[in-house]
């Protein structure tokens, strides 16, 4: 996702200064990334928070899918408590879409206090996220088949963030002038290289018949922060 506070410190930064954005386009499946709007000289970094936030957002959207589908195939006190926690969920999904809004659509409207406050809500409701998933596998009972099921989600929207970065990159390549061309290929390639890395990572976790909960999260947490400290090595 970074950790959720880095994130959120990410946002922080990059809307605290004198930036236009439009609001995301929301409502939509899969979160769908927005297309904003972009004074000339608007630092990259901007686009760059906005994608990753909008990657949360794909990633709670899987999580919230599987324990649908999930949710309906039990019953009785089982599936009363599951409905309840999965209700909890989407309300944290729509809190944290809604700051992201806010944050987006009045940026240069704000203090920096009040843009350091709307990042620390960012930060808690995806804490909060996490911590209402947990509660659900507790109230659903949740075997590791259904919690392998949430991570293979997670981590496959995470990778659909991370491949549209390389994708725009790729484009970037070729836009750019002849003696540009040869450090964004290098660039391309290390981050293709990380992709991979993280990916055979995440596959070995995903297939591991014990592996727990926090595991998950690691694993998760750990591919995101490694794929983002390598783009941000080579801006």
């Amino acid at each position: 996702m970074l950790t959720s506070k880095a994130s959120a410190a990410l946002l922080v930064t990059v809307l605290a200064g004198s930036l236009t954005l439009s609001p995301l386009a929301v409502g939509q499946d899969n979160a769908t990334p927005a297309t904003t709007q972009a004074a000339p000289e608007e630092p990259d970094g901007a686009h760059r928070a906005i994608r990753w936030a909008q990657a949360h957002l794909q990633e709670m959207d899987a999580a919230i899918t599987v324990l649908e589908q999930n949710t309906e195939q039990l019953a009785g006190d089982a599936r009363t408590k599951a409905e309840a926690e999965l209700d909890k969920l989407r309300a944290v999904r729509e809190d944290y879409q809604r700051s992201l809004e806010e944050a987006l659509a009045t940026t240069d409207a704000r203090t920096r206090e009040e843009t350091e406050r709307l990042g620390s809500a960012l930060a808690t409701h995806w804490d909060d996220f996490e911590t209402d998933l947990a509660a659900y596998y507790d109230a659903a009972k949740a075997d590791h088949e259904l919690r392998r099921a949430v991570f293979i989600a997670r981590a496959e929207a995470q990778e659909a963030a991370f491949r549209q970065e390389i994708e725009d990159l790729d484009q970037s390549v070729a836009n750019a002038a002849a003696g540009a061309k040869a450090g964004l290929d290098a660039r391309k390639a290390a981050l293709e290289a990380r992709l991979q890395e993280s990916r055979e990572q995440l596959d070995r976790l995903g297939a591991a018949t014990d592996a727990s909960w926090q595991q998950f999260v690691d694993g998760l947490h750990n591919a995101r922060t490694a794929f983002q400290a390598e783009f941000e090595k080579h801006q």
